[in-house]
């Protein structure tokens, strides 16, 4: 089975957001085993890291016309429309 290009970037920002989460979960474990309570910026924090990230996504796959998996230049490497040498003249 084939993913779409949309496909595998709506993954990427999923597992990305997952990493975020998990980031933001072990700040709050860290600072819950300093004392009971929580720290006062942990909203900002929050707010900073998930825009960090979502920033640097659109920005890298804005500035992309498609997959970078498609630019393998691996002899082994091949997708459904042919391998790297049949692709070569299409690659600017």
């Amino acid at each position: 089975m084939s993913l779409t290009a949309s496909q595998r970037r709506n993954a990427e920002l999923g597992l990305g957001l997952l990493a975020v989460v998990i980031t933001v979960g072990g700040y709050i474990l860290v600072a819950l085993a300093a004392g009971p309570s929580l720290p006062p910026n942990i909203w900002f924090f929050l707010a900073v890291l998930v825009g960090l990230y979502v920033a640097a996504h659109l920005a890298v796959h804005g500035s992309l016309p498609e997959p970078t998996a498609r630019c393998c230049r691996s002899p082994r490497c091949s997708t459904a429309s042919g391998s790297w040498s049949s692709r070569a003249s299409t690659v600017t």
